[in-house]
């Protein structure tokens, strides 16, 4: 099998530029036609539809014909070929990252090792155990299954034509139907195989008690409301696996899709999506033999921004607070005249640093180099200029895109001649493009020296 290797940001590795037309048009294809989405490991709760941002692309092919990686890294396999993408940090910055950001002790050993698709298959069946947790707050998706029984009593809704055959055959007994809720569905199924091929994100068993929730049927153990204990996962396997048997059969793809989610068993959709992905093997280092695209990509971009998050909210003082933008912040770029309630456009910021007077710093976290000629794309520039004028108000506020300290990039002139202040504008707010280290307690001390 051919593999094409890449750097993140940068084009193909020494010995790998010599492209055939036929790994031209490979990888044409791979950049228009794979769902890059579908293959990424989603880590933080933000979604593209709110921040109405475009899937960007996995490769793109410069002014001079040459290929590009983008922000991601991992494999894409399809046919013959794979495509793998590497840090151009190293894996054990990437490893550091993920620890640090998402509290993942599991990828302890993962820093030390040098093969991606360990560390990408930790970092899914992570992402996999921490879905779940978080969804465990709330019911498991469950479906009804129509059974029939025969009796002197009813149970559910008498069965009128079943009955009058009956009494006519001469028996003295009443036909009834009921649906009551089972586990035994594909929700079910496919989360307790993703854990039977995923045996370092299942926990434990321990013996604990928790009460019944509404769609927990009797004598279960299994926690519904917030604050679940950690041994809470390997109940409900446990309790899944009494229903389904221990290897039921695997859901087709088409089959999950249709599963219908209602706002309390919404939180398991992406646990259940990544489950498929995990049971099915579209993990890194299977085999593609099918025309499908298969493997796993990490957004590092999204990546960089969680860990600037952590490292904020380490560094700033007491009497301050932080916001995930993503997530939390929804500030109107623009308002109708003719009627306020009409909007157009939203602010989605990374990171807001606050305090009780209002917002202090707003934070743009950019996994890009900061170097000359052109160190700031005009878009990131104008992008942060909105955030500062719309977020900021009246207040002046301290605006910042913050780039990943790379030692062989010199500093640039953006970087030197930092802090900038609005020309022709009666703002004082101020603008700063900053380089910060890419291990945790020198970018923690850096952080420290902006807020405190």
């Amino acid at each position: 099998m051919r593999r094409i290797v890449f750097h993140d940001l940068s084009g193909p590795t020494v010995g790998q530029r010599n492209f055939t037309k036929s790994d031209d048009a490979w990888l044409q294809a791979i950049a228009t036609q794979c769902d890059i989405e579908a293959l990424t490991i989603q880590l933080g709760n933000k979604t593209r539809a709110r921040r109405a941002e475009p899937v960007e692309p996995v490769l793109t092919r410069e002014l001079d014909g040459n290929w590009c990686a983008g922000r991601f890294i991992g494999e894409i396999r399809r046919g013959d070929r794979v495509l793998e993408i590497r840090p151009r940090l190293g894996l054990p910055t990437i490893a550091k990252w993920a620890s640090s950001a998402l509290n993942l002790r599991l990828l302890a050993n993962a820093a030390s090792r040098s093969d991606m698709g360990y560390l990408l298959a930790e970092l899914q069946a992570a992402t996999w155990k921490r879905l779940m947790h978080a969804a465990l707050r709330h019911s498991l998706p469950t479906t009804r299954a129509r059974v029939h029984h025969q009796g002197r009593t009813v149970h559910g809704c008498l069965d009128v034509h079943r009955t009058v055959a009956l009494r006519a055959q001469g028996a003295h007994a009443l036909a009834s139907t009921h649906t009551p809720k089972t586990l035994d569905n594909p929700a079910s199924r496919v989360i307790l195989l993703a854990a039977a091929c995923s045996p370092s994100a299942t926990p434990t068993p321990a013996s604990s008690s928790a009460p019944s929730g509404p769609n927990v049927p009797s004598g279960s153990n299994v926690p519904s409301g917030s604050g679940a204990p950690s041994a809470s996962l390997a109940t409900l396997l446990s309790h899944i696996r009494g229903r389904t048997g221990p290897r039921p059969a695997l859901p087709t793809r088409r089959t999950i899709s249709r599963i219908r989610y209602t706002p309390i068993t919404l939180p398991y959709k992406r646990a259940i999506e990544i489950s498929w992905r995990i049971a099915s093997g579209r993990t890194p280092g299977s085999s593609a033999t099918s025309s499908d695209y298969e493997g796993v990509l990490l957004d590092v971009a999204e990546l960089w921004e969680l860990f600037l998050l952590q490292c904020v909210r380490q560094a700033i003082p007491d009497h301050t607070y932080v916001h995930h933008g993503t997530t939390s912040a929804q500030t109107p770029l623009l308002k109708s005249t003719n009627d306020a309630t009409k909007v157009l456009g939203r602010l989605f910021p990374d990171i807001l640093v606050r305090d009780d007077a209002g917002t202090i710093a707003v934070i743009d976290a950019k996994y890009k180099r900061l170097v000359d000629p052109f160190p700031v794309a005009r878009e990131d520039l104008y992008q942060l200029t909105s955030y500062v004028v719309g977020i900021g108000g009246s207040r002046p506020v301290l605006g910042m895109l913050a780039y990943p300290d790379v030692e062989e990039s010199p500093a640039s002139a953006a970087e030197q001649l930092s802090p900038w202040l609005f020309a022709g504008m009666g703002n004082d707010s101020l603008i700063e493009f900053r380089r910060f280290p890419v291990d945790t307690d020198s970018c923690i001390a850096a952080m420290r020296k902006i807020f405190m």
